[in-house]
């Protein structure tokens, strides 16, 4: 964070005080009288050429980590001790990067539950960065803690000096309520249009089964979809983040089946031409 040293400005002033009351002999004729420094209404003269006060600005404060976020009123991204929740969640403008958590966590979902911080490059010269490992099992029943370990958050810590608190543009949802679909309208971007649409397909052993169509329509451009799959699951929800030339769309979904549940997190980082997903 930048800080403007504070100056002070000094005065000079000359002030005078004539002792007693003995009054002075009147000048010689043709002579200009002088005035009394003591009579009334008159003021003290001032010393213009008296060398200037030289005024040294306090040395500034030695900063670790300046974000460029700190001259819009953003302030610098908070400790990250428990595992964040699916989406990105902070950005750089100095390294032209977004982080984001992306992965799976859960019981019986395929795989043991895995969680990665990565980077996503949001401007043309961003520095390619390695992915953090938040969380990592074993076994496809071990959710694993919510705390981070202390070398995970000091890492991340680390890799997030500069990097401000990231929100949504916009959030689009699909949600089974009351046995029913319930839709949020699609979303308009640069003048695309983002839209997360569900058809409800065959039960499986109770549970609803839903076909998920997440789509991005651009301007004189074919459809691009970017998942087109059966999920067992109660609500989905696509996060979008407007970075500039880039939009990323998180899709964040709870699978909910007979001895399975838990979350996912993946993410497409979109430009005007195609999208390509974030692993």
């Amino acid at each position: 964070m930048s800080m403007q040293a504070s100056r002070g400005v000094a005065a000079l002033f000359v002030i005078g005080a004539a002792c007693g009351s003995k009054r002075e002999p009147a000048p010689a004729s043709g002579t200009a009288a002088a005035t009394p420094i003591d009579a009334p209404g008159a003021s003290a003269p001032v010393a213009y050429d008296a060398a200037p006060v030289a005024v040294v600005p306090d040395a500034p404060a030695a900063v670790d980590a300046p974000h460029p976020g700190a001259d819009l009123g953003m302030a610098p991204m908070p400790a990250i001790k428990t595992v964040p929740p699916f989406g990105c969640i902070a950005q750089s403008y100095a390294s032209g990067l977004a982080a984001c958590v992306a992965g799976q966590r859960g019981h019986n979902l395929g795989a043991p539950s895995s969680i990665d911080l990565v980077f996503v490059s949001t401007g043309p010269n961003a520095a390619v960065a390695d992915s953090i490992s938040l969380l990592e099992t074993t076994s496809e029943t071990d959710v694993g803690p919510d705390e981070l370990p202390t070398e995970v958050s000091d890492e991340v810590a680390k890799r997030l000096q500069g990097f401000v608190p990231l929100t949504e543009s916009g959030v689009i949802k699909s949600t089974f309520t009351g046995g029913k679909l319930v839709m949020s309208p699609a979303l308009k971007v640069k003048g695309w249009t983002i839209a997360l649409k569900s058809h409800r397909g065959d039960e499986r052993e109770g549970a609803p089964s839903f076909r998920t169509e997440l789509t991005i329509r651009r301007p004189g451009k074919p459809t691009e979809v970017l998942d087109d799959d059966s999920k067992t699951t109660a609500s989905i929800e696509a996060h979008i983040y407007d970075l500039g030339d880039v939009v990323i769309v998180a899709q964040i979904y709870d699978i909910a089946d007979e001895g399975t549940s838990g979350t996912v997190g993946e993410a497409w980082r979109c430009t005007a031409t195609a999208c390509a997903t974030i692993e």
